[in-house]
Formats: C-alpha cells, structure tokens, sequence
C-alpha cells in the first residue's frame, strides 16, 4: 500500500456540527440535520428541507478593514481551518514557504455575487475595487492566506461538487514531490437562493428529508466548511504529531457526457475509483467501506450503485456503503472534506456512517448499505471517498484511518524530466502561436474600440472568427458556447502539433487541466442576473449547469472525449503558469502520461463593465483581451513512443504569496526575491544563465527586481499584452510560447523563465530548458 500524506488535522464547520466532535455524534448516530427553508422567495421552490448554521451564514462577519467585505464564505472557511490547524498544531507562519493551502469550492463567493445582481436589479452598478474582488472565486483563499499566514502555493479547485477531495489530491501531490511540506486543503460553500432555485429547476430537490439509495429520491441542499491538515509523513512523525489518518492514493476523471448528468453506466465514476485503488496500490479486497458521494438523485445513486460495481468487480456486494449527505445534506464543493472527516471521524470510534434516514432499497442501487447506526468496522480500516460532479468531474480518494502505514511514505526519491512537446494558442491574432508571433497587424481585426451599454467605449482584443475545419475537421463544436469553442479549438491545436490523437496515444492516459483567472462567466448573467430581474420566478434553468467555473473544461472534455485526469482550478493572474505546474506535477506523480494545461480568458459585458465602474483599471489604457493557450507536458517516455521532438524541459517550479495585505504590497519584494532564486537554485543555474524573462502585465516593482536583483535587461523581458491585450490567466504562458517556439528552431540550450505576480500577491514562475535535436 502506498501513502501520499498524513493527515494530523481535521476542521468542520457545518449545519450538522460546528467541530469534530458534535458533527462526530450527529455522524455516527445517523441524525439528519435539517431545518425548513424560510426564505420568502423560494416558496415556489419543491425543496423544503436544508441542512444550515444556526447563525445564518449571511451574518458572519468580523474584524475590521481588509475583512469587513469579504463574503460571508470567507467567515465560515476561516473557522473550520482555525479548527484544523489547531488539531494539528501548526503554525504556518514558522513554516513560510513550506506551507501551502488548496481551497475548495463549487459555487465560491455567491452570496457577494447574488448582492450585487440584486443592486443591479434595483438600479445600482456601482462597485468598489474591494467588492469586485470580494466576488472573484480565488477571493476566499487569497484572504485565508493572509488571515492565516500561510505563505507558500495556494490555489482554488474549483470542479463544482467533486472540489474538495479533488484540492485534497492536489495538495498531496505537492507533498509528495517535495514542493511543500505541509497542506491546508479543504473547501467551503454557503446556501444560496440561486443554488437551490438552479437545483429545485433541475426537479434533482426532494420536499422530504433525503434517503440516498432509498426513499424518496431527490437531494436536500447543505453549507459548511471542511479542512484537512495534510503533511509529508516523516515531517509529520519528526514532529510527533498525532497522525488521523493517511491518503493513500487519489484519482481523477471526467465522464465527457453532459453538462450536468452524469454518465449513466457509471463507466467515468469507476474510472475515477480504478486510479485511486491503483494510485494506493491497494486491491477492492482490501477496501472495509465506501462512503458514497450519494446525493439521493435518481440519476446520480443508479449511475454511482453502477460505478461501484464496476470498481469493487466480485467485492461490490459485500463492501459496506453509505451517504453521509443524508445527516449534512449536498454541501457542494465542501463535501468532500466533510465526507471525509465523516469516515475519519467516525472510524477513530470504530462506527461507520450510517445513511440517515433509509427505509428500503430504490430499485437499481441495490448495494451492501450501511442503513442503521452501530455498525462496527469488521474489514479494513481503509475506505473510499467519492465525489461527483457538473462538467462530468470525478474524484475519488482511498484513506488509512490511524497512522498504520505512516513509514511507507516520504518525498519521491528522483523527479522525472519532464517535457513540453508543444504550445499552441488562439488569440486576437488568429489560430495559432505563429499567428501571434507574426503580430497583429496581418492576422484578425486587431485592438478596437468596442461599445458597452452603460460605460461607453472600451478598448478590446477579441478573438477573431475561425473555422475549426482548419484546425481538424474532425473537431464538432455543435452547440459549445464560444468559451468553450476556444478552448475546445485550441486543446485540439495543441493536441495535433503533440502528434497526439486517438491513432497514437490512448486518451484516457491523457490529463486535462484548466486554469481560470478569476472563475466568472456569462451563466451568472443569464442566470443569476435574471432570477433577480425577475424576482425569482424562474423561466429557464439552462445558463444554471453553466454557472460553475468547470462548465468550460466539461465542454472541451465533451468536444475531445478527455476522460482522463481532470481537474479546474482559479488563481487569479497569472493562473496559467500554476495550471503548467500543476500539469507537470500530475505527470511526475504518475496520474498521466501526458497532460494538457490550458488556460483561457474570456470577454463578457459583466466583468468589464465592474472592471470600469470599480476604477480598478484605467479605462483610456487598459485593453481587455480574450484568448487561450494549451501546453502539452510528459515524460521522456510517452514523447519517445510518438517520435515527438520537445521543444522544452521544465526545470524548476516555485511559487509563494505574500501575505502581508491583499493589494499586494510587500515593500522589500521578498516573495518575488525568493519565488525566482528558488527557481534558479532547483534548475542548478545562475542569473547570468537566464536568456529571457516571459511574463503578462507585470508590475514595475517586479521588473525592478529582475532588473536590480537578477541583473535581467529590458530587453530580455518579453510579454505579449501589448499584443493580446491583458490576458490575466493565459498572458504569461503566450509569451513562453512565443520564446519557446523561437528558441526552438535555434538548437540551443537557453533557459527561460516565466514569471506572475498578481495585483493581490501571488507569485509563481518555471524555468524551462531548451533542448538540442535530438535530446530524446
């Protein structure tokens, strides 16, 4: 059996306890936790039922200044995290940069999000700089960074209802390459309005108290925060830390079927399931319980009872499962984390989770169910936690109670090469990073003025229309929207320039990685937006499955059939260099042997109009730009197997935030000191090695540092936002491209080094190398 990381730390804030030990007893005594939904507006809804706070969650609030306009998600995150690391007794501060937090949501900072479409109902655009960012998904954890002083990687998963045990994997992922030591990983979502209406008009709600597996069909909603404290298990016992339990291994999927349903022959569940019994090392036989993610949909407990039989094979009958959605109800991007301490939690009494609330078996999910409190554990003390979501994501974990096989484990002895065999983009341009290497002045209608009702005229650098036919004719983007269209087209592009198709490569061994800036979309218009234009009589559900960040990651699944590892995460500017990281990561883990990151931006009236009436930008200068870039990472092993020529090595990955105030001002610039000479020291080079510097709108005080610290000229520092306009998630990843492809064609060893810093303090950079012909 193999171990990713030890877990020292569990936290829970959630309508069914407020710490470990009453959510403990509601847990092992099957109490379902549910109260009548009082909310005025939804009294069309057929949900009556929903597991909340005592407190309202809308009335969290404290502290003062940079707090005071957080979202009340941030509020109920914080606790559950203060939780967990006291459990563990960690101080991030005493570990900086070793330290790092994976957040976790499905519908973030929506309470913000629904106040201001509320205003806007009622008349009122305006927004503050605080506000809009107060709103953005990547918000929430930026602000537990600084609440909580961690200062090394941090991200947001953001893969709807499988998020939180998808940042759970990630984070261990980063142990076990020995880029952090320690893990704040977990995920946090509020009850909201337009949730439960979007859900309600899905008909997936219940007016009853939910039965996963059972009677009556149909899912009640829940809130909570959940956080796990993940370590490397020699740090962990060096400390002497209480071990809870262990990940043992993880594995991600994407169904690449719907929008919203999942696949009903379980077959991308499974899938799910398969890699991390594999990622374990551990056999069905060796799983003592399961505890589903059974949301109480007819859909979902058939699809999962399917999924299960595949996984388990001949054990599928006698594994003992339950849902504990049935005492927390549906708590969205946090129920991973809270199913997890569910079973942790439960298991330190030798109890299972019961399933709240069953009277008999729905026809069709006929399994071993726990259906009554007292079951003891009689198997191992190894079980599976599973969560599914919108967009076709999957995950699923197999943890270790105890701390049994906590000498298994430790950093990875060596790090794989790892290569980029091809980067492609589509962008104002045209298709193509040759296109936007030519510049813009041949290739598209280039940067113009464009009118928005309500703020006049902004300036603009927006795709051009294209004809995917030119890219593979094979491509069918039959009713994708045009996000999805993009980065559909442009995965393809990358793909084909890899030399990997369904010809030369099995796409289940390839992953699938989506990096977002800040997680919005045209759906809160057209959904949210008009629910409050309407005063909550809802006429169409069709924006709602689009609402959540991933939508767009499930439409390139679908467009492509990518069913391997897949996840979305939103970090802000510069999001597509962590995304490249992570892509890396998930192939020198073993999850992939190809893996593409992508990243993308997107133009829609709503985020530039707050854009201009927050005067966060200045409008007369700032050029909003829309594109995507796709790079293709693997071992020295699959390219081989093609014949494909890299055009570079990633050798160096580092990352820190400041945690100092959210806009980002660390006065001394130690983060971006650090951030780069980490770099430079895991690539084994110095300053005078560096041939350019990639970055995207990058701010004067980080160029001073390259430039007094580094010694890095101007002309060194290439960034295409001039071209491309401001591409917060894919701009510094263009200008890696662009380099990239050039220095290729020189069959030179040069070492380029791509580098973010958001306006809110996140820092990242990569070192690539590249290579001779023939290096493979």
């Amino acid at each position: 059996m193999n171990v990713q990381a030890a877990i020292t730390g569990m936290g829970i804030v959630c309508g069914a306890g407020t710490d470990v030990e009453s959510f403990r007893h509601n847990i092992i005594h099957g109490i379902a936790c549910f109260r009548r939904i009082t909310d005025k507006r939804l009294t069309n809804c057929t949900a009556c039922y929903a597991s909340l706070l005592d407190v309202p969650v809308s009335d969290m609030s404290g502290g003062s200044g940079e707090e005071q306009w957080c979202d009340p998600v941030y509020f109920l995150s914080l606790k559950a995290a203060q939780q967990a690391l006291e459990d563990a007794s960690v101080s991030p501060g005493k570990l900086k940069e070793r330290v790092g937090l994976f957040f976790a949501t499905c519908s973030g900072p929506m309470l913000s999000i629904e106040r201001h479409y509320e205003n806007i109902a009622a008349g009122d655009q305006s927004i503050s700089p605080r506000q809009l960012f107060g709103k953005k998904y990547y918000s929430i954890a930026r602000m537990l960074c600084n609440s909580l002083d961690i200062s090394g990687l941090h991200t947001t998963v953001v893969t709807a209802c499988s998020s939180s045990l998808g940042a759970v994997g990630l984070a261990a992922d980063c142990i076990r390459l020995g880029i952090i030591d320690v893990a704040l990983a977990g995920g946090a979502d509020t009850f909201s309005p337009s949730t439960l209406m979007g859900f309600d008009g899905l008909r997936a709600t219940t007016p009853e108290i939910c039965a996963p597996f059972s009677l009556p069909p149909g899912l009640n909603l829940g809130e909570g925060a959940a956080f796990l404290v993940l370590e490397e298990p020699s740090f962990a016992k060096h400390r002497s830390a209480r071990i809870r339990g262990m990940l043992c291994g993880y594995g991600l999927s994407n169904d690449a079927y719907h929008c919203s349903a999942p696949d009903p022959s379980g077959k991308g569940q499974a899938a799910a399931m398969k890699r991390a019994l594999a990622h374990a090392d551990v056999a069905p036989s060796g799983v003592g319980y399961i505890n589903a993610h059974g949301t109480g949909t007819e859909a979902n407990d058939k699809s999962e009872t399917k999924a299960i039989r595949r996984a388990m094979q001949e054990h599928a009958g006698s594994v003992p499962v339950s849902s504990s959605k049935s005492v927390t109800g549906h708590c969205l991007g946090a129920a991973g984390a809270v199913e997890t301490i569910a079973a942790l939690a439960a298991a330190e009494k030798n109890s299972m989770p019961p399933t709240a609330n069953f009277s008999r078996v729905r026809d069709g999910c006929e399994l071993q169910h726990v259906d009554r409190p007292g079951m003891k554990w009689g198997g191992p003390k190894l079980f599976v936690n599973n969560s599914f979501a919108f967009g076709g994501n999957n995950a699923a974990g197999i943890f270790q109670v105890g701390a049994a096989a906590a000498e298994q484990s430790g950093h990875t002895g060596g790090k794989p090469a790892l290569f980029i065999t091809a980067i492609e983009g589509i962008s104002v341009a045209g298709v193509g990073i040759a296109a936007l290497n030519a510049g813009c002045s041949r290739h598209g209608p280039g940067i113009a003025g464009t009118e928005i009702d309500g703020i006049g005229q902004v300036l603009v650098a927006a795709v051009p229309e294209f004809n995917p036919d030119d890219i593979d004719r094979r491509l069918d983007l039959r009713g994708v929207d045009r996000a999805g269209m993009i980065a559909s087209a442009t995965v393809r592009h990358a793909l084909n320039s890899a030399g990997i198709t369904r010809r030369t490569v099995k796409m289940d061994s390839v992953g699938f990685i989506m990096s977002l800036a800040d997680g919005a979309n045209q759906a809160e218009e057209e959904f949210v937006g008009k629910l409050y234009r309407d005063t909550f009589k809802l006429e169409s559900v069709n924006a709602f499955p689009f609402l959540v960040p991933n939508s767009v990651s499930g439409a390139v699944c679908r467009s492509l059939m990518l069913t391997g590892y897949n996840t979305t995460i939103c970090s802000g500017e510069g999001a597509g260099i962590t995304g490249l990281g992570m892509a890396a990561n998930a192939v020198a883990a073993g999850h992939c042997e190809s893996c593409v990151s992508c990243s993308i931006d997107t133009l829609f009236p709503r985020r530039i109009i707050d854009m201009v009436l927050s005067g966060a930008i200045d409008r007369d200068r700032y050029v909003f730009g829309e594109g995507a870039v796709a790079c293709i990472v693997e071992t020295a092993t699959a390219a081989k197997a093609r014949n494909a020529e890299p055009i570079a090595e990633i050798v160096s990955r580092t990352y820190a935030t400041e945690t100092r105030t959210v806009s980002g001002t660390d006065t001394d610039h130690s983060a971006v000191r650090s951030v780069i000479g980490r770099a430079l020291d895991d690539a084994g080079i110095g300053r005078e090695d560096l041939h350019a510097v990639c970055c995207s709108h990058l701010d004067k005080q980080s160029r001073a540092v390259l430039k007094n610290d580094f010694a890095v000229q101007s002309s060194q520092i290439f960034d295409t936002a001039g071209i491309t306009g401001v591409l917060p998630a894919a701009g510094a990843v263009f200008s890696l491209g662009i380099v990239l492809n050039k220095l290729s064609q020189e069959n030179k060893t040069r070492y380029v080094l791509a580098l973010v810093r958001s306006s809110h303090g996140s820092v990242g950079c990569c070192i690539c190398k590249t290579l001779n012909k023939g290096t493979l």
